[in-house]
């Protein structure tokens, strides 16, 4: 089980949080920024690390299948069933949106399992292009065994929000380095 841990650890799909939960089956299709679309926007493309250089462009392909997670459900008799839309980014984006703000990772990892759910931000996106498809999947795992070869139980996939990224543009961004008009304080 250990094996196991150590795989889904190094992708980025282990979290420990004790909170409230809100059941993955909830629907949330389009997602709206708290704060409208503005607020949040130049965070929200910070912490997803996807325009390190700032030019309003991907940095990046975000492909629609991730392979790496594709690989990661192919192990034991784990039964999966759903679909991870994009490429996963590794992070918790959940805060960001109106319609996602209060679900929480609250996966239970005991000595040879692991169940609840967690939550996982993926995108779609072509490298140079300003706009991607971003997507919160919930992952609800019930998942047990002694080993990676003898694991079994169920990862149940379901997207539950979407959201319709256009990365901010240099011209969109404020210009901090305007000097004051004279005379005026």
């Amino acid at each position: 089980m250990k094996k196991l841990l150590g795989i889904f650890a190094a992708t980025g799909l282990v979290a420990t949080t004790s909170a409230t939960v809100v059941a993955c089956g909830d629907k949330v299709n389009d997602l709206s920024l708290v704060g409208g679309d503005d607020f949040n926007l130049e965070t929200l493309v910070s912490k997803l690390k996807i325009d390190e250089d700032g030019d309003g462009k991907l940095d990046k392909d975000y492909n629609e299948v991730d392979e790496t997670y594709a690989a990661q459900f192919k192990m034991g008799s784990v039964k999966v069933t759903g679909t991870l839309k994009g490429t996963a980014v590794n992070t918790n984006t959940n805060e960001f949106f109106m319609q996602t703000k209060e679900l929480k990772d609250d996966l239970q990892m005991g000595e040879n399992s692991m169940t609840g759910p967690l939550y996982v931000t993926t995108l779609i996106g072509v490298k140079g292009e300003s706009k991607a498809v971003m997507y919160i999947s919930c992952l609800t795992y019930n998942v047990s065994g002694d080993s990676v070869e003898n694991v079994s139980g169920t990862i149940k996939i379901k997207t539950v929000g979407k959201y319709e990224l256009t990365l901010p543009t240099p011209e969109s961004k404020p210009d901090t380095n305007e000097e004051t008009p004279s005379g005026t304080e």
